[in-house]
């Protein structure tokens, strides 16, 4: 049996937002992508909604689709600052002064 990695709830509903956002800045709808993926569209309405606990191969899967890290790589660093860096230009101009700020560290 194939074990998958948890997530907690706030991750989840964090995630979630994410794929929505993503989703929606490609104009696609649910049951496009459920007809593009094989997943059903119901499933894929809980992944927005962070209505998940673990990491499943189907949310990897429309993470994949979306060109999304998927939670899995929550463990890398640079992933996770890639994703935030990614949300929104506030997002990325605070990635940016994080950055700047570690250059001036040396």
């Amino acid at each position: 049996m194939r074990k998958f990695k948890s997530i907690d709830p706030s991750s989840a509903a964090t995630f979630g937002s994410e794929l929505r956002r993503a989703r929606e800045e490609r104009r696609e709808t649910l049951v496009n992508i459920s007809k593009r993926t094989g997943i059903h569209f119901g499933q894929l309405s809980r992944f927005e909604a962070g209505d998940f606990k673990v990491v499943s191969a189907n949310l990897q899967k429309y993470a994949n689709f979306l060109r999304i890290p998927s939670p899995e790589a929550d463990d890398n660093v640079i992933a996770q600052f890639q994703r935030y860096a990614a949300r929104s230009p506030q997002h990325h101009a605070a990635c940016k002064l994080i950055v700047e700020a570690l250059e001036k560290l040396g």
